[in-house]
């Protein structure tokens, strides 16, 4: 239909302009009718085809979205609108928030006598007594995980090893990775910290960048997906497949980068990872990822990375492995599964060097398996008044003593200390699940 109203359009618009000598009533009955005719026939079939996209959508969405995302869905829409428009929900929410604005300085176990400084003081303070107050209430602090009983918080107690990096960040404390040329030694040490991981990682190639932590890793690693698989493909409604047990930082980038996050429970089954068959039954066109963790930060298991290599080689899709926890621990352990760039369906991880690197916080590395990946991660703009801009990461400027004191820990500790200090928490968790499985009613939730 579409095909013979295009022709009868053009031949119409053709006598449409011819000379005629008819009178006004006739030349619009024979000419302008036929062509305001045509005119809606071509939009009546647009129409059907809109309607037809529109219909093939809703149907995908019924189809492939699971009932937690519909669950979700419909809870999220129902408390703002009752937080809006019921009466007393807005009320009994503010009523909450006080209530533990008011017992927050109990829970974050802040010194309810302490003096607070709420506006520049009018002249400065002495250095000295500026270093003391904070050297006095620094002293107390780190007791807390010095004891030996804070998980996941500082995971470096050496304390020669800290006071080298201690000196290494008063070194470059002034220095900015924005402008290499300023500092060329610390721009050395970005590309070594980059190249020393990939080396570990077995990386083909050093394609990295230095991030300031797992959080921004994993941001950057989903743009470059996004980027390379995403819009080179026209993808509109790009999609990420991951476990459940999946870093919420995951959850962030797919808020930020409009992208939907299909989530496969592990919960269900022995061995909480992410089962291959699952992942394999959930894509589709809109795929652009696949998420793996090596290991899961709340179960400490690897997902089985051989297999989800497989499956991202047979769609072409990417595939990440977060290795943020224990990428610097599973590299120097010999019976580790191998979850690294060895599987050429690996396309970039994330492993960070303020965890088991043993740096100062603040600095992460993310690897790619070719540049082109890498470059779909950069952000550049050219045509801004003060000149071109361009960032490898989403920061700007960024604190390069960072970048320095991650380059002087993976130095300075070399692969003997690494392995030693793998060995040592190898052996700590052994013990431990030895220990957990002599106490009646307790079992490991995974091997």
């Amino acid at each position: 239909m579409a095909v013979d109203s295009l022709d009868h359009l053009r031949i119409t618009v053709s006598e449409l302009f011819l000379e005629s000598e008819e009178p006004s009533a006739a030349f619009l009955g024979r000419r302008i009718l036929p062509f305001v005719r045509t005119l809606c026939l071509i939009m009546e079939d647009a129409m059907a085809w809109i309607l037809f996209g529109a219909i093939c959508r809703i149907v995908y969405v019924v189809y492939h979205y699971s009932w937690s995302e519909w669950s979700d869905l419909v809870v999220r829409n129902l408390f703002d609108w009752a937080r809006e428009t019921v009466p007393g929900v807005k009320a009994e929410i503010d009523r909450q928030t006080k209530e533990f604005a008011a017992t927050a300085d109990q829970v974050l176990h802040k010194d309810p006598q302490r003096a607070l400084l709420l506006e520049l003081p009018p002249t400065g303070r002495a250095r000295k007594k500026i270093i003391h107050e904070l050297q006095e209430t620094a002293n107390k602090e780190n007791q807390k995980w010095k004891h030996g009983k804070a998980s996941g918080i500082v995971y470096n107690d050496d304390h020669e090893h800290s006071q080298l990096l201690h000196a290494v960040y008063q070194a470059y404390s002034s220095s900015n990775p924005l402008h290499p040329g300023f500092w060329p030694k610390l721009n050395q040490c970005e590309a070594e910290v980059i190249a020393m991981t990939a080396s570990l990682m077995h990386a083909p190639e050093p394609f990295g960048a230095v991030t300031s932590g797992g959080t921004e890793s994993i941001i950057l690693a989903v743009r470059a997906h996004l980027g390379y698989y995403g819009r080179r493909r026209s993808i509109k409604h790009p999609e990420i497949i991951c476990s459940s047990s999946a870093h919420a930082a995951l959850n962030k980038a797919c808020e930020m980068f409009n992208i939907r996050l299909v989530v496969v429970d592990c919960n269900d089954n022995a061995t909480f990872q992410l089962k291959p068959h699952l992942v394999r039954k959930r894509i589709t066109s809109n795929t652009i990822m696949i998420y793996s963790s090596a290991p899961s930060y709340p179960h400490g298991v690897i997902d089985p990375i051989a297999e989800l290599s497989d499956i991202a080689v047979k769609f072409g899709i990417g595939l990440h492995v977060d290795a943020c926890l224990g990428g610097f621990v599973l590299a120097f352990s010999p019976d580790a599964p191998s979850f690294d760039f060895q599987h050429v369906g690996v396309t970039s991880m994330s492993a960070d060097t303020h965890k088991y690197g043993y740096s100062v916080k603040g600095t992460s590395v993310v690897l790619y398996r070719n540049k082109e990946l890498r470059h779909a991660q950069y952000f550049c703009y050219p045509h801004w008044t003060g000149g071109m801009y361009a960032t490898p990461t989403i920061a700007g400027s960024r604190p390069g003593a960072l970048t320095a004191c991650a380059w002087a820990s993976m130095v300075a500790l070399g692969r003997e200390g690494f392995e030693a200090r793998s060995s040592r928490i190898v052996e700590a968790s052994r013990a431990i699940a030895k220990g957990i499985s002599g106490i009646t009613g307790l079992k490991l939730m995974t091997p």
